[in-house]
């Protein structure tokens, strides 16, 4: 019965996170077409953001992203990308 309870957790949860997914594509797409800017989908802190390249500089520049990251490490593990 444990195992049958934890397919179904897991089953609901990837569910859960695939619809997350597609909204924040959505989004990421939505502005794209409105500023014609570059957006990335990443998987951060547990949840799923849509930011810019300009945002991911600033981020760099305040110091909200660790020194050694590149932004080349980042736009490799985003999950989507505008083009």
């Amino acid at each position: 019965m444990k195992k049958l309870y934890k397919r179904i957790k897991k089953r609901i949860s990837e569910w859960f996170f695939h619809r997350q997914l597609a909204k924040a594509v959505d989004q990421a797409i939505t502005l794209h077409n409105r500023d014609k800017k570059t957006y990335y989908v990443l998987h951060w802190d547990n949840r799923l953001l849509v930011v810019s390249t300009a945002d991911l500089k600033r981020w760099q520049h305040s110091g909200y992203i660790r020194q050694g990251v590149s932004l080349a490490d980042i736009r490799r593990k985003a999950l989507y990308k505008t083009k």
